[in-house]
């Protein structure tokens, strides 16, 4: 991992392996990859095909619905690698 990312990381939970932190607007090219991926979404409610711009709306809300909401990015420790979501 790169020097300065550790000490730039905000994180709710570390584990061993893996942190959970906040989403952020970088994180939105991974997400946009998995909402459009069959095999990732087909347990999921959500079925139509998303843009980018449809992923930026959904980043753009989440500060809004932070008191039921409650979404985390899911980190490895080691690489600082985006695995998931909580």
């Amino acid at each position: 991992m790169p020097e300065n990312q550790a000490t730039d990381r905000i994180v709710f939970r570390m584990g061993k392996r893996l942190y959970l932190r906040p989403v952020i607007k970088e994180d939105l090219p991974s997400l946009t990859r998995w909402i459009n991926d069959q095999e990732i979404t087909q347990y999921l409610k959500s079925f139509l095909p998303m843009s980018p711009q449809d992923e930026e709306k959904w980043f753009d809300k989440l500060n809004d619905r932070k008191a039921t909401h409650l979404v985390f990015a899911i980190v490895l420790v080691d690489s600082d690698e985006l695995i998931g979501l909580t």
